[in-house]
């Protein structure tokens, strides 16, 4: 069943009616741009649950929701100590209405926090907002400097999305790509499959990164595979309905989510229906927390999650 539209500029929204403002604290000006939008609207935002990954003042989001209580929840590495956290805090999801800010959320978290509130029944329709940048940040030259990780890459089954094949062998692997290719060539070099399908954005954010993507995993495009397919760098709708064309219902195949955050959102929400599609996700020792600068627009999506 394909996913319908529900993209909104996030200035064009004059009232907000969630209770519930889940965000990341980030050093990236992008992280806290969905919080500025918001609170210059009339809003109902009563609770703030602030995910942490590093030390961040709170003052920042204290002061735009004067009249909203705020808690912490510190992100550790080992998945299941963030899951154990989001039980811990149950009581701030129960019987609201959410707004989730994915714009500096890493996507292991992300699927984490889906799968909790889909297995909570903490269920029904939440906005998501997503901070587009005016420029990802290349250290050096503007092609093949981007990074965004330091030390190994380990590819690991994120948290509830393991599938449901025995043999780990996969009918279709997808790598949606990104900007690093050799986070395409790790899960590519670890996953068994029996076809390749390379996914790029088109439209991407700006032209010149579907282009960028092209150059960064040049090893594996000139590797066997089928013709590259595309999908829009912002819309987790397409992606969703990317999937259910190119996927039977029941069809044991594995996906890897390493292109935009709208992009791993779609594809969560497509895993959340279709428990046998294994997702993999290479993640690195230490991250780089300045990856973008400026904004360039802030997107709200209205998605649905049944229990």
């Amino acid at each position: 069943m394909s996913k319908r539209y529900s993209i909104t500029d996030a200035n064009d929204v004059e009232y907000y009616t969630e209770d519930v403002f889940v965000i990341v604290g980030e050093s990236d000006e992008r992280a806290i741009a969905a919080a500025k939008i918001l609170s210059k609207k009339t809003n109902n935002i009563s609770e703030i649950v602030l995910l942490q990954y590093e030390p961040y003042d709170i003052k920042q989001i204290q002061n735009l929701f004067p009249q909203a209580n705020c808690r912490t929840i510190s992100v550790l590495p080992e998945p299941i100590a963030f899951l154990e956290a989001l039980q811990q805090n149950r009581d701030l999801f129960l019987g609201k209405k959410l707004f989730v800010d994915i714009t500096s959320m890493r996507v292991p978290e992300l699927f984490i926090l889906f799968k909790f509130l889909k297995l909570s029944t903490i269920c029904g329709s939440m906005s998501i907002a997503y901070s587009t940048p005016l420029e990802y940040e290349f250290h050096k030259e503007p092609f093949t400097s981007y990074h965004s990780y330091y030390g190994n890459l380990k590819t690991i089954d994120l948290a509830g999305f393991s599938g449901m094949a025995e043999d780990m062998a996969y009918s279709q692997m997808l790598i949606f790509l990104g900007f690093e290719g050799v986070l395409s060539d790790k899960v590519n070099e670890d996953i068994t499959y029996d076809t390749l399908k390379l996914i790029n954005n088109l439209p991407s954010l700006y032209d010149k990164y579907k282009d960028i993507s092209i150059i960064n995993n040049y090893n594996l495009l000139a590797s066997r595979h089928e013709k590259m397919l595309y999908v829009p760098a912002n819309n987790p709708f397409e992606v969703y309905n990317f999937l259910c064309e190119n996927l039977e219902t029941d069809e044991q195949a594995c996906a890897a989510p390493l292109s935009t955050k709208p992009i791993a959102l779609g594809v969560c929400l497509y895993a959340l229906d279709h428990e046998n599609l294994r997702v993999v996700y290479p993640i690195a020792e230490e991250y780089v927390p300045h990856r973008a600068n400026s904004v360039h627009k802030t997107y709200i999506y209205n998605i649905e999650i049944a229990g």
